[in-house]
Order: C-alpha cells, then structure tokens, then sequence
C-alpha cells in the first residue's frame, strides 16, 4: 500500500509516519510539508490513501483532495485538522473528502 502524508509540522509528521508504519502491514510512506510538495508526488504516483494536515501550505486540503481525486479516483483522502471538522463539512463533502477527524482525536490514537 501506498500513502501520501501531508504535514507541515515535521514532528506531528514524524509521529504519524511512525504509527502508520507499526499500524499498516507492508506499506510505503511518502511525506510532504506543503500542498505543492504533495502534488509533485501525485504527478509521478497515485497513493491508496492520502492523509493530509487542515491547513497545509497552498494548495490546501481541498484543491489537494481534487488533484488526488483526479490521478487515483479510487484511493482514500482523509483530512486531519486542528479545528472543529463540523466547520469544514461542507467544503470536505465538496472536495470528495473520504474522512475527516480532529488531530486531538488522533493523538489520543497516538
């Protein structure tokens, strides 16, 4: 399996690469720091799944979530934010999110 981690925070991404790789059997983590960083790793692979920090350096979540959309219709796009997700839901919908969790919630699965 192949996955896209999108954080800007290097120790958050660090963390959440850590958990993905004890948590997935037989995976591939690619990470990037910005929207523009994650779209060049889309141009040359179509992840499975795509986690992705709310807000990330532009493009945001949501012209990431299109671009991911667009090269791997099949694959899973999940954004992480630090703000209440319910504030967001519709431009998550929009975006042809597949998921959405608040980062606390993640920390505490951390």
């Amino acid at each position: 399996m192949r996955i896209l981690l999108v954080e800007p925070d290097p120790s958050a991404c660090s963390a959440l690469q850590r958990w993905v790789h004890e948590f997935f059997c037989a995976v591939e983590v690619e990470t990037a720091a910005s929207g523009a960083a994650a779209l060049k790793i889309l141009e040359r692979c179509a992840p499975q799944l795509v986690l992705a920090a709310h807000p990330i350096p532009a493009p945001g979540a949501w012209e990431l979530a299109a671009a991911a959309r667009a090269r791997s219709p099949d694959g899973a796009f999940v954004v992480m934010t630090s703000v209440p997700a319910a504030r967001f839901e519709l431009a998550l919908r929009a975006a042809r999110v597949d998921f959405w969790l608040e980062k606390r919630q993640l920390q505490a699965l951390l």
